[in-house]
């Protein structure tokens, strides 16, 4: 496969000339990759998420491929990569292991924003989570439950 290098891969640079804006509704592009590690930083509109690794990007419109060691991906992406990264176990050395993902990212119209469209993401291949603290919990509450349950039944039974 073919493919352009991009020093930092987000919608806008995989759309290149096109602005998201201009773009119909629906699919207009996927980002996948592998990561291990979080980007952040202020810029001229507010302060930036992104994610060091290995990514790549398709634009809907041509499947013209893009590949870059660094990735911007819209809000709710950044949240279901970061829920994985901080579920995910440190190597030896201290690194988090890389988790890997997939998403379709679709354009929709909307008046209710200043923009005029947001972004959907589809997820094709979720982080795995590794230690997921809500797993955990509700682990507990269901322990927790079973163990009520069988007090509960213990009690109801004839004594004799």
């Amino acid at each position: 496969m073919e493919f352009s290098t991009l020093k930092k891969m987000s919608v806008k640079t995989i759309l290149e000339k096109v602005k998201a804006k201009d773009c119909k509704e629906g699919l207009i592009c996927s980002i996948s990759g592998s990561t291990n590690s979080i980007v952040t930083g202020e810029a001229l509109y507010g302060s930036f998420i992104g994610f060091k690794g290995d990514f790549m990007g398709v634009r809907a419109s041509d499947g013209v491929a893009f590949r870059s060691s660094t990735a911007f991906v819209p809000p709710i992406g950044e949240d279901i990569i970061n829920t994985g990264l901080n579920g995910r176990p440190k190597t030896p050395e201290g690194q988090t292991k890389s988790v890997e993902f997939s998403f379709d990212i679709y354009k929709k119209n909307d008046d209710t924003v200043a923009i005029g469209y947001i972004y959907k993401v589809k997820v094709i291949v979720a982080p795995v989570i590794e230690i997921d603290p809500l797993v955990m919990l509700l682990d507990k509450i269901n322990a927790s439950k079973a163990s009520k349950k069988a007090e509960d039944k213990k009690e109801e039974e004839p004594k004799k």
